[in-house]
């Protein structure tokens, strides 16, 4: 890794470093040693079921920040290829404006198997991100239903997008999304049964105890609704509170990654495949090397 051209801000030993995060190689520790004082940029994450439109309005997101003049840097998490373990690279292929703008740094990243919708060292590359001034960070999930409260844990701010037919709206209050969510929006609000989306959004938060977050209506297809949602974030930015749930979350994700990078997981998995280890045993184990 040439750590000159790094901060320099050379894009090939950036792709170069997230790779060497991915394969364990390197992590936030390593990075603080290059950079003492990493100030957070803004991280977004978009996440929502498959279909709902997730890339086109990551589109619009990115399109906006760059028009601001920011730093704009994307990571899309896709599924995982049963023969690479690498991303299938889907959202690079959907996100037309991926690859135009010196402001823009765009990377696709594999879940690897892990549980969730993301790989557990992405706030290692979120870090890292953010120490080449990379002012803001959208994270756009692979759309893995319950699992997807886990990006809550690596991102400071969190768009879930409904669409009129994304499915059961009480499969996305089981899944804690609409707890956690910052800004819901409803895409595809050109067809008919929008309205009836918002509506039943509405009432699922009505029953919640916690605070309701923005229900908006966009159509990416017909563009409308942006301007609404462009002003809705900087208000987001702006008054963020604090959240015991997301608290929870983040501890249970920091706690997971710890799991993934221990340096025996592979030998301890594959004692505990072939029985020459309890369950118990394999919990022990991991606990002498944390």
């Amino acid at each position: 890794m040439d750590i000159n051209k790094l901060k320099q801000g050379d894009r090939r030993a950036l792709s170069k470093t997230i790779s060497l995060i991915e394969n364990g190689e390197f992590n936030s520790a390593d990075l603080r040693k290059i950079f003492p004082e990493i100030i957070s940029g803004d991280v977004w994450a978009i996440t929502g079921s498959p279909g709902v439109g997730k890339s086109c309005i990551c589109e619009y997101l990115i399109e906006n920040w760059l028009n601001s003049n920011f730093k704009v840097a994307v990571l899309a998490v896709d599924p995982s290829s049963p023969l690479s373990g690498g991303a299938l690279l889907g959202d690079r292929i959907r996100i037309n404006n991926s690859d135009n703008s010196d402001n823009l740094y765009f990377r696709s990243l594999a879940t690897r198997g892990q549980s969730g919708a993301i790989p557990s060292n992405i706030l290692d590359i979120v870090n890292l991100l953010s120490a080449l001034k990379y002012e803001k960070i959208l994270i756009e999930t692979v759309g893995a239903g319950q699992a997807e409260v886990r990006v809550a844990a690596v991102s400071q701010y969190l768009l879930l997008v409904e669409a009129p037919d994304s499915g059961d709206m009480l499969q996305a209050e089981k899944a804690g999304l609409m707890e956690l969510a910052d800004i819901i929006l409803v895409n595809k609000s050109d067809l008919e049964r929008a309205n009836e989306k918002q509506e039943q959004l509405e009432l699922a938060l009505k029953l919640s105890d916690h605070e309701t977050p923005p229900i908006l209506m966009v159509s990416a297809k017909e563009k409308n609704g942006f301007e609404e949602l462009f002003l809705e974030m900087n208000k987001v930015s702006n008054n963020k509170k604090p959240s015991m749930i997301k608290s929870k979350i983040s501890l249970s994700y920091a706690w997971e990654s710890l799991l993934w990078k221990h340096t025996d997981i592979d030998l301890i998995i594959g004692k505990l495949e072939t029985n020459e280890i309890t369950l118990d045993d394999a919990i022990n184990l991991l606990k002498e090397g944390l």
